[in-house]
């Protein structure tokens, strides 16, 4: 109250000075965040659910900046966290609008073709009228152009260059023919459906290629899980063949700053899973013999069973495995922990 009362006494108060207007971020700035909000949409489903709000934040920026310095590509943390925000607020996703004055214009102005000749005569009679509609539609018209630029210049010119660093990272950094393989195709998708006019279908190949790269670049081991109270191994009995009992080691994927999280497909539910644990099958020999390790003093001496190199996708298993593995086993009817 009291400044409101000090601004109505002193009415000679010099005015303050008007700010000068904020320029408009550059074209590549938006483009730029744009594809940054794209590739955080595409990375948030993969980040491990379990993890904290802040331990995901952190795990999609880290991510989000390895994808884009694989392609060549230096962006500011300020433009990651930015994007994180906006992809948060929704700022680049369509909303519908809800109606009003100018959205009824511009939808009279996208049908004008069916009723302006049957409105010529009522057009000339109110142009004093009609003027000022014809002003705001013209402003619809830029947006539109403007809208229609940019996604011209993403399809055109940064789509295609993605694809072109993808490939290229992968070429410089595979150990073997694999991920090479895998790259061509990926590349190859993505340009067939640029092609077709399909963007949201290249940006998914995209997505699932810096994936892949993502995983290339990473290395780690394959280690039983030992801690207390945890299980190391259980069996389970399968649907399909009920005198059978499937054995699985409880494993974790242990890189240099500690577990990792891994996507792993359920042979059980044919579900692909983001976990920090699962169950590896393996031969009942091989079970058996670390059960027997861990019964002799509580201690499972040998503890890898693969390891992953970066340069290559495949894990080199120092353990005999079995195609297959779960991802939930608690509780486990028809099963036994060890």
């Amino acid at each position: 109250m009291a400044q409101t009362i000090e601004r109505e006494a002193a009415p000679d108060r010099a005015p303050t000075p008007v700010q000068p207007p904020v320029p408009a971020p550059a074209l590549d700035e938006v483009l730029l965040a744009m594809d940054a909000v794209d590739a955080i949409r595409h990375e948030q489903a993969s980040v491990a659910r379990d993890l904290s709000a802040d331990e995901r934040r952190a795990e999609l920026i880290r991510r989000v900046r390895a994808q884009y310095e694989g392609q060549g590509i230096q962006v500011p943390d300020g433009v990651i966290e930015e994007a994180i925000r906006a992809q948060d607020a929704r700022r680049y996703v369509f909303t519908p609008p809800a109606g009003g004055f100018r959205i009824r214009l511009a939808r009279l102005y996208a049908t004008r073709s069916r009723w302006a000749r049957k409105a010529a005569l009522a057009s000339v009679a109110a142009v004093g009228i009609v003027a000022v509609p014809l002003v705001s539609l013209q402003y619809v018209d830029e947006g539109r152009r403007s809208v229609a630029s940019v996604a011209a210049d993403e399809r055109d010119r940064v789509l295609p260059g993605r694809i072109t660093a993808m490939t290229d990272s992968v070429g410089r950094e595979a150990k073997d023919q694999e991920p090479k393989t895998k790259a061509a195709a990926f590349a190859q998708a993505a340009r067939n459906a640029l092609a077709a006019g399909d963007v949201s279908r290249a940006r998914a190949e995209l997505a699932a290629a810096d994936r892949m790269l993502e995983e290339l670049r990473t290395g780690y081991e394959v280690r039983i899980v030992t801690r207390s109270k945890e299980a190391s191994g259980f069996w389970r009995i399968p649907r399909d063949n009920p005198s059978a009992r499937n054995h699985y080691l409880v494993v974790e994927a242990l890189g240099p700053n500690g577990p990792l999280p891994r996507r792993i497909r359920n042979e059980e539910t044919g579900s692909v899973d983001t976990v920090m644990k699962w169950g590896v099958r393996v031969p009942d020999e091989v079970f058996d013999a670390v059960r027997r390790d861990k019964q002799d003093d509580g201690i499972i001496s040998n503890t890898l069973v693969g390891v992953k190199e970066p340069g290559r996708l495949a894990v080199d298993w120092r353990m005999s495995v079995r195609d297959g593995a779960v991802t939930k086993w608690e509780p486990p009817p028809g099963s036994r922990s060890r």
